[in-house]
């Protein structure tokens, strides 16, 4: 039998757009903390819709999480191993 692969819906996702939705979220949990944080708010800051913040993080805590581990590997990048 040979293998089912399911075609790739839309269009591919622009790492900018998510990086500009994880800057903004970070922004925002700084300024007003995580219950004054909207994700309506969240949209409007990084210029995009919510249905694109919901299509890549199921929930507020969901995108707030990978903001939070966004903003920490780019705030302590590896150095890589030259030799």
């Amino acid at each position: 039998m040979g293998t089912l692969i399911s075609p790739t819906v839309g269009r591919p996702r622009d790492p900018e757009t998510t990086a500009g939705i994880l800057d903004a979220t970070l922004r925002l949990l700084a300024e007003r903390g995580y219950a004054a944080t909207s994700t309506a708010e969240v949209a409007a800051q990084a210029r995009a819709s919510k249905a694109t913040l919901y299509r890549r993080w199921p929930s507020k805590f969901a995108l707030v999480a990978e903001a939070i581990r966004h903003g920490l590997r780019n705030a302590n990048p590896v150095t890589p191993r030259t030799g």
